[in-house]
């Protein structure tokens, strides 16, 4: 099945920090396929359990308890996970971290898939716990993330990592994030990435396995069920913020993605 979480793509930290560590456990007694997406800010997980793949920048590799991912902002990734419970440890960075920090200039520039002995896996599964826990004085924590940092950073010769020409979309991926209603035409994206309309257009699906069109649909979509989740905004403010033609189209589009209407979305979520 399809994630039907609107906000697996749509991370944000909260405003003024810098990182941020959070565990996660999901039952799931289906096949979960997440499609292809990306972020802003840095993600690095460890997992626990975990039955399933990974797909980065058009490779795919396997994912389990002796693996750490590393994903640096705009990588594009996506995953399959099979019927069982995945529970996993997520650190999400802001680059503003690495700001004046000269001792993790070199943070890796490319996604990577750290194999890990058990040894590893006991001493970075126990960073984690330590930066996590907000008991500890924000300097403790602090200092917990620049050691996982550096420990990444000495492990990049020896791990899996997943070069393509994905970085030739970064300039635009950022450039659509800030715009927030997703509206730019093909044409201008291809320009903006040095590239013909076609070869673009033949590149992105490569990349994120749905046409350039289909992709800003989706991604106005996921952002009109984060506003439905996060604000009080009517339909119609949101079809208007979203450059909907008006709420009507918009109430279509969203049911042709989620197969529910956008004030059942909402319903659903407040009598949970």
């Amino acid at each position: 099945m399809f994630s039907n979480d609107p906000l697996y793509s749509t991370i944000t930290l909260p405003e003024k920090r810098e990182f941020q560590i959070k565990q996660f456990t999901r039952k799931n007694d289906e096949y979960w396929h997440i499609r292809n997406h990306y972020h802003d800010i840095y993600e690095i997980v460890l997992y626990e359990e975990i039955h399933g793949y990974v797909y980065i920048n058009g490779f795919k590799t396997t994912i389990s308890r002796d693996k750490l991912l590393y994903l640096p902002p705009y990588a594009v990734h996506g995953f399959d996970l099979q019927p069982k419970t995945n529970s996993y440890t997520v650190l999400h960075l802001s680059p503003l971290f690495l700001n004046h920090r000269e001792e993790i200039t070199s943070l890796p520039s490319s996604p990577m898939v750290l194999n890990m002995e058990e040894y590893s896996y006991d001493m970075v599964s126990s960073l984690f716990n330590w930066g996590g826990e907000k008991r500890f004085p924000h300097s403790v924590r602090h200092e917990t993330i620049l050691m996982i940092l550096l420990w990444i950073i000495e492990q990049n010769s020896h791990s899996d990592a997943f070069e393509s020409d994905s970085r030739s979309f970064t300039r635009m991926l950022k450039l659509i994030d800030r715009q927030k209603n997703y509206t730019i035409k093909v044409e201008d994206a291809a320009h903006i990435c040095n590239m013909s309309r076609s070869s673009f257009c033949d590149h992105f699906k490569k990349q994120f396995g749905t046409s350039f069109n289909r992709f800003l649909q989706e991604k106005r979509i996921e952002k009109s069920q984060y506003l439905l989740i996060n604000t009080k905004k009517s339909c119609t403010e949101i079809a208007a913020d979203l450059e909907f033609s008006d709420a009507s189209h918009f109430s279509r589009l969203f049911k042709k993605h989620t197969g529910i209407l956008p004030g059942e979305f909402r319903k659903r979520l407040i009598d949970r």
